[in-house]
């Protein structure tokens, strides 16, 4: 299942640049996903088949999410999409007292 705040991410942001009559192009692409980890290969493959989806000025956000969602092609591409800076919280817990905390920003 394709996670749903990539999917709402990448709509967001087809969602911005169509209504900016923002050219989707692979350099369009690449800026709005900068914070994401994602190959030029990715990239020119998501854009590929974007296009192919006949998204439109005219759709709602969610509306773009949804057909996001039902592309088998763009869920294989956005499962392997990150974001550069994710944060992971450990938490552990002995006896009565404060809990120790690890936070790593991978």
């Amino acid at each position: 299942m394709i996670d749903i705040i990539t999917s709402a991410t990448l709509s967001g942001i087809i969602y911005d640049m169509l209504k900016t009559s923002t050219k989707l192009s692979m350099e369009n692409l690449k800026e709005h996903l900068r914070g994401w980890i994602i190959s030029d290969g990715e990239v020119q493959k998501l854009k590929n088949e974007l296009l192919h989806l006949n998204l439109n000025d005219g759709m709602s956000e969610k509306a773009i999410q949804s057909t996001l969602e039902s592309s088998d092609k763009i869920k294989e591409i956005l499962s392997g999409m990150q974001p550069h800076n994710q944060t992971t919280v450990s938490q552990f817990h002995e006896g009565c007292g404060d809990n120790n905390i690890t936070i790593n920003n991978n």
